[in-house]
């Protein structure tokens, strides 16, 4: 038992036990701490102590388990013992009380006596000690709490009364017992919700373990068949058109496409063979295709500056019909719908400059003809 930093408050303590603190350590296999004392992160073990008011350290912290507190009322024959009483509790056992023990005085007052944790080491106030007088209802709680028989508490309580009596002043001996029927249901009842709290507990515990599982399996098939279902897909739309391969989770055209072409209204004129092209095109793997982009290395007026490509009456077509069509329209710049202004004018300039060569050459036709007309009068 450890030692109270005050022996005299210890021993006054003891005093009102009934038993020495060795003898209840020897009764129920455990630690005895008296007022003064400390318990600690060391006094873990389940059923390990009886604390009486000894000091609780930051270090001891029973685990929260979330049940409902039993609340036990102690026999009412012992309600005299709690007149001027002390029932101070300590504060931080609050969120982890499993079971709690409480007493009526003579004046209609009820008191909390004792509180157990979730490792059911019970805990008891300071109660009032300095008389040194009898605190029987000390033992009845602990014959509850780790169930012993009340019938041998009883039973050692008239063994005493017995051993008390002087044999030569006895004329009669009356025995009275008496069967608390209401407490006897009580308890009784208090035992069977308890037992059917822990067993829909556990069958709680078991449904929901299997639906986890079951979930968890579903989750993984799923994602096994989502996985498969991918890449059946991606080996589909190799297939489909060469050239095409799957990089970064997009479909990418390996190939550059040559610009041939410049295209406004309804004329058209060859590009300079090289300069324009491209390169990197690439999609997202989707069903229909929404936006495409290329490589910043790609040089044509209908592929902006940040890449994009103007994709014109391809968008929203299936992911085939873009595949089939794309690279014949990229052989063409349309000038009349831009992503590149600075692009779109070189072209407007080499149609300007298309323009100005066909005039010259038809003014260079008709002086030509107007010079040599006369010579093709003949007179005859």
């Amino acid at each position: 038992m450890p030692i109270s930093r005050n022996s005299n408050e210890t021993r006054e303590f003891i005093a009102c036990l009934g038993k020495t603190p060795e003898d209840y350590e020897k009764m129920y296999g455990v630690n005895v701490v008296i007022q003064g004392s400390s318990i600690e992160g060391d006094n873990m073990e389940e059923n390990s102590t009886i604390s009486v008011y000894a000091e609780i350290r930051p270090t001891y912290n029973p685990p929260y388990v979330g049940e409902e507190t039993e609340r036990i009322e102690v026999p009412k024959e012992y309600k005299g013992e709690m007149d001027n009483r002390c029932t101070d509790l300590h504060k931080p056992l609050n969120t982890t009380i499993i079971k709690q023990y409480s007493s009526w005085d003579n004046h209609g007052n009820n008191h909390i006596i004792a509180v157990v944790d979730s490792l059911r080491n019970i805990f008891f106030m300071d109660f009032y000690h300095q008389n040194g007088s009898a605190f029987t209802m000390f033992e009845w709680i602990l014959n509850d709490h780790y169930n012993s028989n009340p019938r041998e508490h009883y039973l050692s309580i008239f063994e005493k009364n017995i051993k008390s009596i002087d044999a030569n002043k006895v004329e009669k001996v009356i025995i009275k017992t008496e069967f608390d029927i209401d407490h006897f249901v009580s308890e009784g009842k208090k035992k069977i919700e308890r037992t059917i709290r822990t067993q829909q507990a556990i069958a709680k515990s078991q449904v929901e373990s299997i639906k986890r599982t079951l979930t968890q399996e579903r989750l993984t098939i799923k994602t096994r068949m989502e996985e498969s279902n991918k890449q059946s897909f991606l080996e589909g739309i190799k297939s489909v058109k060469s050239g095409w391969v799957v990089k970064d989770n997009r479909l990418v055209y390996n190939k550059s496409i040559p610009m041939k072409t410049f295209t406004t209204g309804h004329k058209n004129i060859s590009a300079p063979e090289g300069k324009y092209f491209t390169k990197g095109l690439n999609i997202t793997i989707s069903p229909t295709v929404s936006t495409a982009n290329a490589h910043k290395d790609s040089y044509h007026p209908n592929i902006s500056e940040s890449n994009n490509v103007c994709i014109g009456d391809l968008q929203g077509k299936s992911l085939k019909e873009f595949m089939d069509k794309i690279e014949k329209q990229m052989e063409v710049g349309n000038l009349a719908s831009p992503f590149n202004s600075r692009i779109a004018n070189e072209g407007h300039k080499l149609f300007d400059t298309d323009l100005n060569n066909i005039a010259e050459s038809e003014k260079e036709n008709t002086e030509y003809e107007a010079e040599h007309s006369k010579s093709l009068v003949w007179n005859l």
